[in-house]
Order: C-alpha cells, then structure tokens, then sequence
C-alpha cells in the first residue's frame, strides 16, 4: 500500500469543548469485538479498504462516532496524555486521546501520519504562535498535495479492484440465495461497503490530473467504466432493500423475479 501522509493539528483547547468533529455519514460495521485493540481496527480496516484515502476516511468516521468527549475531564483541567488503550476502553477523550488514537490507527495502516501540538484562540488572544509548527504545517501540506494529484489515478483503480472483488463474493452469495444465512445487517453491511468502494473510487479518481493524452483517456475511460459498474451495484442495492423489507416466509419468491 503506497504512504500517504496525515497530520493532525492537535488543539488543546480551554474553550470550546464540543470542538471534537462529528461524522453522521454511516461507515463499514467494524465487529465489536475487533474494537478493543487498535491493531485489531486497523487489520479490518486494511483487509476492506486497501487505499490510503478509504482508510483515514473509515478511521476517522470510527472515531468521531465512537469516542466520546470527556466534558468532566476538561472541567477539572486533568486532560494530561491519555494511552490510546485507555481511550478505547472507556470510550472517553480530550482533544490529545482523539489526535492520538487516529495517529495510531493510521501508523497501523502504514499511512504516515504526524500529531502537531499547538494552541487554540482563548480569552481574545490568538494563542502562541510558533514559526516552526506553521513551516512545517505549509511544507507538509504541499507533499500532501503534491502526493495526491501523482497517486490518485493508482488509488482510484485499486479501490475499484476491491469494489469488484467484493461485488464477486456478493453475487456469489446471491447465487446461493443468500445461504449459509446470516443476520440482515450483515447482508446489508456487504452491499454498503461495494458501494462505499465504488463511490470512493469515483470521488479519488475525480482528483486525478491528466499528464497527457494517453492519460487523459485512461482516465476518461476508467470514469465510464465506474459509471456502468455503479449503476450495476444500485440495482443490486435495491435488490438487497426489497429482500430485507420482505417477509423471511416470502424472501426465496425474490430470487425467481425478473
């Protein structure tokens, strides 16, 4: 998996205290029982989404809905280095236990990503400003631009490569009528992540600079080709919607329509 570099501006705030971002978009289910170690997030994280950007997208969607923010901790001002373990155990954090546990989760990854303290507005003061955290914010910043324009396209095609992959284990499961059975949720959480996949590549894949022709239409003819794969995983999303809203007794009934 190419290094994508992340960083994380951490503010330790004495203000604001529901600064912490929400993320009300739904994300891949990940088993809770993978959910109390960092390396077990990060190793389902891995084996469903192969691509940088799919990743930091699905850890941060986790931890903004999962860890919550520790009003009474910021109150009583002991907001001092939290371990991630202990972040996910109790599910409670301040601004530092949220910067840490996504640098985690994403060196786990094998995305480079670096934690940058600084400080926040507070009482009219803009806070103190530190030259060598801005240098190296607008550096940063530049390989991260620099970084996504060359390496889209690539990102773009393995996502879809997952995304067809998946559809393939998906389609065979449907040949068998959706047997051994599992719970509706799961059924639903299959077709959710082809989707994901699908419309993730089409997003990276809108990044991408044409450096010349031959790029140009390589890229012009991998849009048409995520455009016909999407609307072949919508109809197959509104399969799965009129099989989990119909009765178990009638759901076989489904399989015979045409």
């Amino acid at each position: 998996m190419p290094k994508t570099i992340v960083m994380l501006l951490l503010f330790l705030f004495q203000q604001n205290i529901f600064s912490q971002p929400s993320a009300k978009e739904p994300s891949l289910i990940i088993p809770d029982n993978l959910t109390g170690s960092t390396s077990g997030i990060s190793s389902f994280i891995k084996e469903h989404f192969p691509a940088d950007t799919a990743c930091i997208r699905v850890i941060f969607v986790w931890v903004a809905n999962n860890i919550n923010y520790d009003i009474e901790k910021f109150q009583n001002k002991s907001a001092g280095i939290q371990p991630v373990a202990d972040v996910l155990k109790t599910r409670l954090t301040v601004c530092r236990g949220y910067a840490d546990l996504f640098n985690e989760l994403c060196n786990q990854c094998n995305i480079t990503s670096i934690v940058i303290s600084g400080y926040t507005k507070q009482k009219g003061s803009n806070g103190i400003e530190n030259d060598v955290i801005k240098e190296r914010f607008d550096y940063l910043k530049n390989v991260i631009e620099s970084y996504s324009s060359k390496n889209s396209y690539e990102q773009a095609m393995n996502l879809n490569k997952r995304s067809i992959s998946l559809f393939n284990e998906y389609i065979a499961y449907k040949n068998k009528q959706f047997t051994p059975v599992v719970e509706d949720k799961d059924i639903k959480v299959m077709i959710d992540s082809i989707s994901y996949h699908v419309n993730t590549s089409y997003t990276v894949l809108g990044t991408a600079v044409a450096r010349d022709e031959a790029y140009r239409q390589a890229i012009t003819k991998a849009f048409q080709e995520l455009e016909r794969f999407q609307n072949r995983v919508n109809q197959e999303k509104e399969f799965v919607t009129t099989y989990l809203n119909t009765n178990k007794t009638s759901r076989n009934q489904l399989f015979y329509k045409k």
